[in-house]
């Protein structure tokens, strides 16, 4: 429950149920008593992570996010993430977002 939203966020978001799009405190915004959830699984297999997860934001919306990561050498990730999204217009500017993201990065 996030119904002590009134203290303020504590290393933003981190005591609360949050997914690669939405922080779940934001849902608070609009009710006080919103219950969050969230369920998610992950494996790693041929060097190749996966990652699923579903959380409920209450009345005020979900969220499923599919994210891959690879590591072909020790310097260099390649990551994507899928999230579909459903908000509660009050809390966002639309219905429906669905992302996807793909990026690379370099450690040297």
């Amino acid at each position: 429950m996030v119904t002590d939203r009134a203290a303020g966020y504590v290393d933003r978001d981190g005591f609360y149920t949050s997914s690669w799009n939405r922080f779940a405190s934001d849902a608070a915004a609009t009710n006080d008593d919103t219950l969050s959830w969230k369920v998610g699984a992950s494996t790693e297999l041929s060097g190749i992570s996966t990652e699923a997860s579903f959380a409920g934001y209450g009345d005020e919306g979900s969220e499923l996010d599919l994210i891959v990561g690879y590591n072909p050498t020790s310097s260099v990730s390649l990551s994507s993430v899928y999230s579909m999204t459903d908000y509660d217009t009050a809390i966002s500017a639309t219905d429906e977002v669905n992302a996807f993201e793909l990026f690379a990065t370099y450690s040297f």
